[in-house]
C-alpha cells in the first residue's frame, strides 16, 4: 500500500512539474524601452476563426498595456506596434496506468500490468511581439502554451483571456512617463 502512494505521488509531481503553461520570453537588450509611450495593436495571420475571441485578446492586450503606462494610439502615432497570433492545434499524449492484477487473499502473489491510453485534447498557443515602428524591428517576443479548456460564459472566456494576456506581458517593463 505504500508503494503505490509513493508511486502515485511521482506521478502527480511530475504530471505537475510538465505543465504546459510555461511563458517563453526574448526581448532585445540593446533597444532602449523608455523611449516608448504609445502603441497600437495589429491583428497578424490568426488561425482562430471566432471575432469574439480576436476581440477579447486585442482589448486584453490594449488593457493590460495601459496598465503599465502605455497609451492606446493610432497606428500612425505609435512607438510600437503590438502584434499577435494565435494557433489551436489537436494534440495527444499517452499515458501509461498500473493495474495489480492475480492478488488473492492472505497471498503476497501479485502482479502489475501496463495499461496505455491515448489522451486527446486541443493545446492553444498565443504569441505576442511587439515591434518599434522606426526601424520596424522586433523588441519583445512572449508566447505561452496552454490546454484550451471548455469554459461555458462570456464572462469566463474574458476573465481566462484576460489572465493568460497578464501571465504573457509580466515581464514588459512599464512605461517611465
Amino acid at each position: 500500500m505504500k508503494n503505490i502512494f509513493i508511486f502515485l505521488t511521482l506521478i502527480m509531481v511530475l504530471f505537475n512539474g510538465c505543465s504546459a503553461t510555461k511563458v517563453h520570453t526574448a526581448y532585445d537588450r540593446s533597444f532602449d524601452m523608455k523611449v516608448l509611450k504609445n502603441f497600437y495593436v495589429v491583428q497578424s495571420n490568426n488561425r482562430v476563426s471566432d471575432p469574439l475571441t480576436i476581440n477579447r485578446i486585442s482589448g486584453a492586450l490594449a488593457n493590460e498595456l495601459e496598465k503599465k503606462g502605455y497609451k492606446l494610439t493610432s497606428q500612425y502615432e505609435a512607438d510600437f506596434f503590438v502584434h499577435y497570433y494565435v494557433n489551436a492545434k489537436n494534440k495527444s499524449q499517452l499515458i501509461t496506468d498500473y493495474s495489480r492484477v492475480g492478488s488473492q487473499p492472505f497471498r503476497q502473489t501479485t502482479m502489475m500490468i501496463p495499461t496505455t491510453k491515448i489522451y486527446n485534447y486541443k493545446e492553444g498557443k498565443l504569441v505576442i511581439e511587439m515591434v518599434e515602428t522606426k526601424k520596424n524591428r522586433a523588441i519583445f517576443r512572449a508566447s505561452m502554451r496552454d490546454q484550451l479548456k471548455e469554459l461555458g460564459s462570456d464572462t469566463e472566456k474574458t476573465i481566462y483571456i484576460n489572465s493568460v494576456v497578464e501571465e504573457i506581458l509580466k515581464e514588459f517593463p512599464k512605461t517611465l512617463f
